[in-house]
């Protein structure tokens, strides 16, 4: 309460606390413009000054005016920025190679050479997604502005601030000189970039260009896959065919040495045709001869045990008439005997379910 009594005697309370609020928050947001004008400025020059970037666009642009005049359209002189991304659309007769794919071919087919332009190139654009963070150049501006403006406030306020108030100016003075030196760079970086690609400076924007060329990059670098993967696959498929080759004239020397060395002896026979192979039997088929093999067996089980009950029945003298009439082919020993009644008998008992099978 003692507080806000004396600062309700205060004059120009706001102003005092803008001013505080200037001097605590400077050294940080210098520092942040600071950062920002380095990595936008540094992505430009990087883009403008790169020599492998511009070997790649003028195999883009041999091949772009090569297709023009396929169709009966003038040649350009240079490539717009929206015109990279389409490379990737534009596919030849077989439907999959792009433009890309032919660029990326050329240049890699030129050997050591070629694969240090994509390297270097690699090592050039890095760095460039910090780069397109920084949306727009107009809002680094107005920040910029924003700190001068602060001074400003504290330089009305200093006879309120005190001793500290006139020593922030003092060192804050020199730091917006430096930003803004770094300010005019960074735009006339930006402007050279721009015109690199043929776009107005004041309706583009860097990081659209950045990031246009950050996917110009990766489908760069996704045909090169491709293709080294195209050539790897081609090198093996021809060490294969070579071995082959190499494999087959062996085998006909050699075979050519042994009939060579056989002159004069006798030759062995050649030898005979591998056995035949029994082809298993369909399960349909396989089913039906087990069933016929069981049928089989229950058969001369029940005549064995029908043989046991007339011999236990009819006695030895029996038997043997049973068996001199087996094998006269009749059965007209167990027909005149008595006991052929009872053999029947006991036979209809088993088949009627009465007795013991």
């Amino acid at each position: 309460e003692r507080f806000f009594l004396a600062v309700g005697k205060a004059d120009a309370v706001s102003s005092i606390c803008e001013a505080f609020c200037v001097m605590l928050g400077f050294r940080e947001s210098a520092e942040e413009i600071r950062s920002k004008l380095a990595v936008l400025g540094s992505a430009c020059a990087r883009i403008v000054e790169s020599k492998n970037l511009g070997v790649l666009l003028k195999k883009v642009l041999a091949v772009g005016n090569l297709m023009n005049e396929s169709i009966g359209r003038p040649k350009v002189a240079g490539i717009r920025l929206e015109s990279l991304l389409k490379l990737s659309l534009t596919k030849g007769t077989d439907r999959k190679t792009t433009v890309i794919d032919l660029v990326v071919q050329m240049i890699a087919g030129e050997g050591g050479a070629g694969e240090a332009v994509f390297m270097n190139l690699s090592a050039e654009l890095k760095g460039l997604e910090v780069a397109a963070r920084v949306k727009s150049l107009k809002a680094v501006r107005k920040a910029a502005d924003d700190l001068k403006g602060g001074l400003d406030v504290v330089e009305r306020c200093k006879d309120k601030v005190g001793q500290k108030g006139v020593e922030f100016l003092k060192s804050a003075a020199g730091q917006v000189e430096v930003v803004e030196s770094e300010m005019s760079g960074c735009e006339k970086k930006v402007n050279g970039l721009c015109s690199f690609f043929a776009e107005d400076a004041s309706a583009c924007e860097a990081s659209e260009i950045i990031g246009v060329l950050i996917q110009f990059n990766r489908l760069v670098a996704t045909s090169l896959e491709g293709f080294k993967r195209r050539k790897r696959r081609a090198e093996i498929d021809a060490a294969r065919s070579s071995r082959r080759g190499a494999g087959g004239g062996g085998g006909e020397q050699q075979q050519g040495g042994q009939f060579a060395s056989a002159r004069g002896s006798r030759m062995a026979p050649p030898p005979g045709p591998p056995p035949r192979r029994v082809p298993p039997q369909p399960r349909g088929q396989q089913r039906k001869a087990e069933s016929a093999t069981a049928s089989q067996f229950n058969q001369d089980l029940l005549k064995q045990a029908l043989a046991e009950r007339r011999f236990s029945v009819a006695g030895p003298e029996g038997a043997k008439r049973a068996a001199k009439g087996g094998s006269a082919g009749g059965t007209g020993g167990y027909e005149s005997s008595s006991s052929s009644s009872e053999g029947d008998d006991w036979l209809d008992a088993d088949e009627g379910g009465g007795g013991e099978k």
